[in-house]
Order: C-alpha cells, then sequence, then structure tokens
C-alpha cells in the first residue's frame, strides 16, 4: 500500500469520527467553550471544513475564495453556516471531504509531487499538504474528544449542584 493510499484512508475516517463524537447524547452544545480561548463543537467543525477548502485550492480546484477560507466573514454563506444545527454542519463537512477525496483520486501520482503555494503556509507538495491535512484531522478530532469530556464533567458538576 503506498503512502498516498494510506492518507486517503486517513481522510476518509475523519467524517465518520466526527460525526459520532457530535451526534453522541452527551454532545456539548455547538457553540460551547470549555474555556474563553478553547474552540467549541462548531469552531472545530468549521475549521475541518475550511482545511478542506484550502486542500481543494491547493490540489489545483479553483476555490470561490482565494485564500481558502469557506466564505469571507460577513457573506450569507459564512453568516448560514455559523448558525446551522451542528448536525446539518457535519453533513456539510462530509459532503466536502467527500469532494476532497474525489479530487484527490483524480490526481497522477506526479501530481502529488508537484510543489504548490499554500494560503496558510510556505510551498509545499500536493502530497505533504495531504499529509499536514491528516495531521490536523487528528487534532481537531482530539479537540473534540477533550470538548466533549470538559461538557460531561461540566454537566455532572452542575447536575450535582442541582443546576439543571
Amino acid at each position: 500500500m503506498t503512502k498516498r493510499h494510506i492518507l486517503l484512508e486517513g481522510l476518509e475516517s475523519t467524517p465518520s469520527d466526527i460525526g459520532r463524537l457530535v451526534r453522541r447524547g452527551n454532545a456539548p452544545d455547538a457553540d460551547w467553550r470549555p474555556s474563553e480561548d478553547a474552540a467549541s463543537t462548531r469552531d472545530i467543525v468549521l475549521q475541518l471544513i475550511t482545511n478542506d477548502h484550502e486542500i481543494q485550492h491547493i490540489a489545483g480546484v479553483t476555490s470561490p475564495h482565494d485564500d481558502g477560507r469557506i466564505a469571507p466573514d460577513d457573506s450569507p454563506e459564512q453568516t448560514y453556516l455559523v448558525t446551522m444545527p451542528i448536525t446539518d454542519l457535519v453533513d456539510v463537512f462530509v459532503g466536502t471531504r467527500r469532494a476532497t477525496i474525489d479530487i484527490l483520486n483524480q490526481l497522477s501520482p506526479g501530481a502529488w509531487q508537484r510543489v504548490v503555494e499554500r494560503p496558510s503556509g510556505p510551498p509545499v507538495s500536493v502530497r505533504f499538504a495531504v499529509q499536514d491535512l491528516v495531521e490536523r484531522d487528528i487534532a481537531l478530532t482530539d479537540q473534540l474528544i477533550r470538548t466533549g469530556r470538559a461538557w460531561i464533567r461540566k454537566t455532572s458538576e452542575d447536575s450535582a449542584k442541582g443546576h439543571i
């Protein structure tokens, strides 16, 4: 099995992991943050979508926004994404990831070695950009797990105090 196949398998596993974590019964409110500087579940899923848009841009697909963002901060699309139900946002991520995998599957082995500019860092080959995406997926999934654990602790403490 080639490194390319291993990376694609890693990308394919993330949507089900994220869906399971968000849809479970003890998932935090989408906009709840464990601390002021921590990301909410919504922030994490939005970052996953943004990361995929960047890879699609890097892989040579025209992005609707040159910098790889989902949408400009003040656009109707961005407003909709930050207010939609979290399960619908996860569905957006699943569709975006499917498109990313489809795009990457169409690239020749040589295209994976092409060095490209990227909005969030120095020039990199498509292969290393995809490897970085897999690593960011792992980090964001871990962050989502930690957010869920913090929510469980909070609700347990609130319940013990009689707040729930």
